[in-house]
């Protein structure tokens, strides 16, 4: 497993798996409702929606298994950086 972080907090964890990888990370509740109104992101509007509620955000979990999915998770983990700045 591989932790990126930026110099104040953890951004998401990357865990390989065979010919696969999933990134897992949290997100805050202001983040999730600007996240849902981004339409950029519909992809993944099911998946904010129905993430787990925990006392440091929403979990949310992504499965990268090719180039589609790769570039789709790339464009969320860029809004939430951009959204944490």
């Amino acid at each position: 497993m591989q932790k990126i972080a930026d110099s104040k907090k953890v951004l998401f964890y990357l865990i390989p798996l065979y010919e696969q990888f999933l990134i897992s990370l949290t997100v805050r509740e202001r983040e999730r409702e600007q996240l849902m109104n981004c339409k950029e992101l519909i992809l993944h509007y099911d998946q904010l929606k129905q993430a787990k509620k925990y006392s440091e955000g929403y979990a949310v979990r992504f499965m990268v298994s090719d180039k589609e999915s790769f570039s789709s998770v790339a464009l969320f983990i860029k809004k939430l950086i951009a959204l944490r700045k």
